[in-house]
């Protein structure tokens, strides 16, 4: 590896005020909405973020390098690369071992690697692996950042045992209770789903923080513009160039498949299919019935490839006799936020509603609020009663969630909440409480209360 490619990866080698002229921090510093995401390394480990382009990745890096920086770390401690150009592993081994040729003759020792993008390199773990068998990488931290989840989750398999257990992360967008606070500084009361429906029935003061929230015509608004945007703060900063947005994470999408060998094509049957199913529950075969694809297998193959990417997420449906999902059933899909609603219906030329965009904005939050509070997350539907959203707690109770987005909510919307005898009805402008235990809200003041963290820990059960 050329020595030059090391010192203009790494300005701030030569003189650590660079880091201020860095393209990324420039952007960030020059934004109107700015989102810092702390994360602490620590040494011997190897932390693997995985996330879509343009949620903040590389940022995330940059802005960590130059706090490491003022806080006296030796700029030479602190190694960054992009490793979009590399595609081989011994290419990567031989960028190491060049950095380690250019510090050590000067007494210094690694405190921080970040590698950008790293699944561009094929059997990057290995490289890695590599590495921290001859001990280059035992006395520092190492983060790496990939795009491509399905590869970089391969390869973080690879690393068992090298420090990563524990240290695999998911950068999504930004959730509505963040976005609330970056856009405008608003810090919405914060309410426990399981705290607001416990067995009991709800008291004057719960009642009191969702009436504050729901009353808040400055949240309406914001969920307006969260609706267009979503989380991603490209998106947030850049909301008047709307289409050239779009057109962003359509490149994204399409480079993921092409990097995937998946037809662009069958790519978008696939996605169109899904939008038209408008969050209805589905089959795979229903979905090959909309498609020039003959097999439900290969179906399979693309749903699972958006998954990876971090694009659409599946919900199953409950048995709720049993308090267990039922995988071999029907299954609804939600994008993982309103912009990919926007973005994969322009990219398949196909329309969606405000209902369903919201159901899965909805959807979407609950599903990373399970993963992050260990519940269990589907949906329920016996033929005669259905809820939008179902989680199952640690202790084995369902918390059900209906979201009814029209101008005004009736007594049959209840009625799949009323076979759990408690629940939340998610609404368009309505709030208030029915017989104590049924809960109505708007939208925007219920996902304004889900405290998410935008950096969700990776569990493997």
């Amino acid at each position: 590896m050329d020595r030059l490619s090391l010192v203009k990866s790494n300005p701030w080698w030569e003189d650590k005020n660079t880091i201020n002229t860095d393209e990324k921090i420039i952007k960030y510093d020059g934004s109107k909405v700015k989102y810092n995401l702390s994360i602490s390394l620590r040494p011997n480990t190897i932390t693997v973020i995985r996330g879509p382009r343009q949620v903040g990745k590389t940022t995330l890096i940059k802005l960590k390098i130059r706090e490491l920086i003022k806080n006296n770390i030796s700029p030479y401690s602190l190694f960054f690369y992009s490793c979009d150009m590399l595609k081989k592993t011994e290419h990567l081994v031989d960028l190491i071992e060049t950095y380690y040729d250019v510090i050590m003759p000067l007494g210094i020792k690694p405190i921080g690697i970040f590698l950008d993008e790293v699944t561009n390199i094929k059997d990057w773990a290995v490289a890695i692996k590599h590495l921290k068998n001859k001990g280059l990488l035992s006395d520092c931290a190492v983060l790496i950042t990939g795009s491509n989840s399905m590869d970089l989750k391969k390869g973080s398999e690879k690393l068992s045992g090298r420090g990563i257990e524990g240290n695999e992360w998911f950068y999504y967008p930004l959730p509505f209770n963040t976005y609330c606070d970056v856009v405008s500084s608003i810090k919405p009361s914060e309410v426990t789903l399981k705290h607001v429906l416990g067995v009991r029935a709800l008291n004057k003061n719960e009642i009191k923080a969702f009436s504050i929230n729901s009353s808040s015509t400055k949240l309406k608004y914001l969920f307006d513009m969260f609706m267009k945007t979503g989380g991603f703060l490209k998106a947030i900063n850049e909301r008047e160039n709307e289409r050239t947005v779009f057109e962003t994470y359509i490149r994204w999408i399409e480079g993921d498949l092409t990097y995937f060998k998946k037809d662009v094509v069958y790519a978008k049957q696939v996605a169109s299919a899904l939008l038209n199913k408008q969050a209805s529950q589905t089959s795979l075969r229903s979905i090959v019935d909309e498609t020039e694809i003959g097999s439900h297998i290969t179906v399979r193959e693309y749903i699972t490839l958006f998954e990876e990417m971090r694009l659409l997420f599946e919900l199953t449906k409950f048995d709720t006799s049993k308090k267990k999902l039922k995988p071999k059933k029907r299954k609804k899909y939600h994008f993982i936020d309103p912009l990919l609603y926007h973005s994969v219906s322009l990219w398949c030329n196909t329309k969606t509603n405000e209902e369903t965009i919201v159901e899965g904005i909805v959807a979407a939050h609950l599903y990373r609020y399970a993963q992050q509070n260990s519940m269990e997350i589907g949906f329920y539907n016996d033929g005669n009663n259905e809820v939008d959203i179902l989680l199952k707690t640690k202790d084995g109770s369902f918390i059900p969630v209906e979201v009814k987005w029209s101008k005004r909510v009736r007594k049959s919307d209840f009625k799949g909440l009323y076979k759990f005898g408690r629940g939340i009805l998610v609404t368009k402008n309505e709030y208030g409480v029915e017989k104590d235990r049924y809960i109505k809200i708007p939208a925007f003041a219920f996902l304004a209360s889900l405290k998410i963290n935008p950096l969700q820990k990776v569990i493997y059960i």
